[in-house]
């Protein structure tokens, strides 16, 4: 039947409704403020369908479908400021495709691909100011190659090489004037 909780405050913490003690229907939850938190539905104990949570400022902090109480299909999430986080595709709760991340200026904070939940493929990361900040290649979720890093006025920083997810080969870092700061080889 149905079911409340209650914060230390006094606040309303959780509304639901179990059967056979199992959560079934709307569940809210709620922030020790008053602001809902998070809802969703259940369906014999499991996630499904819709599910929203909220940042304590009542912002929209990540919206996802649920299938059998695991995350399906595009899922946002955002920054308390409002701004886009992240967005990405989910398979049996596992990203899948091409994922995306800001920073909470807006700004692409980075790219890359995923497959089976493991990152695949080339990669990069910006600098709050959009400059780019790393690029690279993953294979099965371990940086593979040649991997360069920058600094924020976007001279180079260091470039290295990956075999397996290992540096292996030569290894140089640079000031942010660009002039060589050392050398090495794994």
């Amino acid at each position: 039947g149905p079911y409340k909780s209650y914060h230390e405050n006094g606040q309303l913490k959780q509304e639901s409704n179990w059967v056979n003690d199992k959560r079934e229907g709307l569940t809210k939850f709620y922030h020790e403020n008053g602001q809902l938190s998070s809802e969703g539905n259940y369906v014999n104990g499991l996630l499904e369908g819709p599910y929203k949570s909220y940042h304590e400022n009542g912002q929209l902090k990540q919206e996802s479908n649920w299938v059998n109480d695991k995350r399906e299909g595009l899922a946002k999430f955002y920054h308390e400021n409002g701004q886009l986080s992240s967005e990405g595709n989910y398979v049996n709760s596992l990203l899948e495709g091409p994922y995306k991340s800001y920073h909470e200026n807006g700004q692409l904070k980075q790219e890359s691909n995923w497959v089976n939940g493991l990152l695949e493929g080339p990669y990069k990361s910006y600098h709050e100011n959009g400059e780019l900040g790393s690029e690279g290649n993953y294979v099965n979720g371990k940086r593979e190659g040649l991997a360069k890093f920058y600094h924020e006025n976007g001279q180079l920083s260091s470039e290295d090489n990956y075999v397996n997810g290992l540096l292996e080969g030569p290894y140089k870092s640079y000031h942010e004037n660009g002039q060589l700061k050392q050398e090495s080889n794994w």
